[in-house]
């Protein structure tokens, strides 16, 4: 089983959330664009955008059966 590396967390501060990688505790990039500060909508969408970026870019994506 293949771990996602990418997470939604609430910002504790604030009303915003963050999509963050689970490995360095930093919150992603998108095209050079800092995932934080999103709205909870937004960061639901973000997080599966960059996981399935990450398993592509591992080459852990197989076809649909």
């Amino acid at each position: 089983m293949h771990h996602l590396r990418y997470q939604v967390l609430k910002n504790t501060a604030d009303k915003y959330w963050s999509v963050v990688d689970v490995f360095t505790g930093w919150p992603a990039e998108y095209h050079g664009v800092v995932l934080d500060t999103l709205d909870a909508h937004e960061a639901d969408k973000m997080v599966d955008i960059v996981n399935l970026n990450d398993y592509a870019r591992r080459g852990q994506l197989r076809p649909l059966q």
